[in-house]
């Protein structure tokens, strides 16, 4: 498939997430190479899920790529408050890495006819929007890139429906053309 590469550069972009960023795990071609940082989260034990510790973090984000991007899943939050975990979660950030070489990926739109998942619908919809309205909001005060998968989609004449694995997770050819667009762009 000619979105995947198997060449490592150097100063690859770290894709930090769970489910959102599984489809972007080994794309690239001769000017970049993604790294994946792949986060599980456990449904059921909360306190098991690691997304938001420090430590973890600091190994995982890097100022030498050329991009570190944060894919936030709802399964992230499960029932916790949002607002106050994305704060410290970017602050922690803000504090290991350059904020201009951050990018947040928002959740797409989904459609209920479509969704096919272990969450409910109604709790993914919630979520999403929140985790969207809340990196929207917060990109002023911490100054990240965002990268708004509805709008993109929206302004290159895509169709959800046809942008989407499973309804809701980005296909690897919109996020290799939002690579090449969006963040090679901004280097």
């Amino acid at each position: 498939m000619k979105y995947y590469s198997a060449t490592n550069h150097s100063s690859p972009i770290n894709i930090i997430g769970g489910i959102h960023s599984l489809s972007w795990a080994n794309i690239g071609n001769e000017y970049f190479s993604t790294k994946l940082h792949f986060n599980y989260n456990d449904y059921t034990e909360t306190d098991k899920n690691y997304f938001f510790n420090n430590d973890s973090l600091n190994k995982r984000l890097d100022n030498n790529p050329i991009a570190n991007i944060i894919l936030l899943d709802p399964s992230h939050f499960n029932d916790n408050d949002i607002l106050s975990l994305f704060d410290n979660f970017i602050s922690d950030i803000s504090n290991i890495i350059n904020s201009k070489n951050l990018y947040l990926v928002t959740l797409p739109t989904i459609k209920k006819n479509s969704f096919n998942n272990s969450l409910s619908f109604e709790f993914y919809t919630k979520k999403a929007k929140e985790i969207n309205d809340i990196i929207m909001n917060k990109q002023a005060k911490f100054g990240y890139n965002i990268i708004n998968v509805d709008n993109y989609i929206k302004d290159n004449g895509l169709k959800i429906s046809n942008s989407l694995l499973n309804s809701y997770i980005l296909k690897p050819d919109i996020i290799f053309s939002i690579v090449e667009s969006i963040i090679l762009t901004n280097e």
